[in-house]
């Protein structure tokens, strides 16, 4: 896989895959635009570990496969208010990005990795068969669900006062066009005896209908991965744990329990000592950011960190600042002097960080 490509590169690998292989290990190995295998990878460019890792290899390819494929610039996803995402009405089904990103997400499902990819309610709630009802429009387009409430309690004349037909304005790359909520939708109006008909068509258009092509098609490839049957032992709510990982603190006392230590590191050298009493002092927002700094993701794996894959480990290092290689859940921990400094040197690299640019 070439970094630059990762869509484009992991698409033509996983869909030479037959299904069953999906659900077997999977490994990845980075190459250069020359062809060139890479060693590892790390936030100082090239990493020094040999590619032993399969499973944190892969994982690392798919949080960033996954992340450039929701990425509001590429038209694929879009987001709520809530900046949960849910297929682009305006984005094609028969593009091999989508296909590939669906695939991911059932694999991450399948293998328990927790992704930095909430859906919206409605859209996770079809992969479970349930389609959106007028309860989730609030949460995808609070106004229009805002109208459709006044619509349906207007005491006036809703025929003569609201001048509404049942159609909808649809805008596909600038171009407006009116859809029919119902044949002959565009010569019917809207009466007070209809509005409630009306109102239910319109939640039916936005949450399902406008992207029934794409959903349709994500689902399936979600479920070619983890089938239906296994899905529907969960509400909507515990499928989002699972997608996206639970909100509650970080618990620094399990991390702690189960990290690993190498280069010379163990629980009682001083400079892990004073790492873990830095921790236990930092904010909900900062562990989160330390979390998501050495892991990739942001949010503890949803039965505590002795099932974190590979185990987070904390390295001595020689560099001036704190680095991680999120493939292998390492932070290479400099030997600070101080608690002081190590407080000063790791805030300032898991904040500049901001997911994967430092070096």
């Amino acid at each position: 896989i070439r970094r630059e490509h990762l869509l484009e590169d992991g698409y033509v690998q996983l869909g030479a895959l037959p299904r069953e292989k999906l659900k077997g290990t999977i490994r990845v190995e980075f190459v250069s635009e020359l062809g060139l295998a890479e060693a590892g990878i790390d936030r100082t460019g090239v990493c020094k570990e040999p590619l032993e890792d399969a499973a944190g290899v892969f994982k690392e390819f798919l949080e960033d496969a996954m992340r450039a494929a929701i990425d509001p610039q590429r038209g694929l996803f879009a987001r709520t208010a809530q900046r949960r995402i849910y297929p682009s009405p305006s984005s094609g089904v028969a593009e091999h990005v989508p296909d590939m990103s669906r695939r991911l997400l059932g694999k991450a499902v399948y293998e328990g990795i927790v992704l930095d990819a909430a859906l919206a309610d409605f859209f996770a709630a079809k992969l479970l068969g349930k389609p959106g009802s007028i309860d989730d429009l609030a949460s995808l387009d609070p106004e229009l669900f805002q109208s459709l409430q006044l619509v349906k309690s207007y005491d006036g004349d809703v025929e003569g006062d609201l001048c509404l037909c049942f159609t909808v304005d649809e805008d596909v790359f600038g171009v407006r066009t009116a859809v029919d909520l119902r044949e002959g939708g565009s010569t019917m109006p809207v009466t007070r005896e209809n509005r409630i008909e009306y109102v239910h068509l319109m939640a039916d258009y936005r949450l399902n209908r406008q992207i029934e092509a794409q959903s349709r098609a994500f689902v399936a490839g979600v479920h070619s991965v983890v089938p239906l049957s296994w899905l529907r032992l969960f509400t909507t709510p515990e499928l989002q744990r699972l997608i996206n990982g639970d909100d509650a603190p970080i618990d620094v006392n399990d991390l702690r329990r189960h990290t690993r230590y190498a280069g010379g590191y163990n629980e009682l050298t001083p400079t892990v000592r004073d790492l873990w009493r830095v921790v236990a002092d930092f904010s909900h927002e900062d562990r989160a950011l330390l979390l998501k700094f050495v892991t990739s993701c942001s949010k503890p794996p949803l039965l505590g960190f002795k099932y974190l894959q590979p185990p987070f480990t904390v390295q001595n290092e020689t560099q001036r600042l704190p680095t991680a290689s999120t493939c292998f859940n390492l932070l290479k921990l400099p030997n600070f002097k101080s608690r002081a400094v190590l407080r000063e040197r790791l805030l300032y690299a898991i904040r500049s960080a901001s997911g994967f640019e430092l070096s």
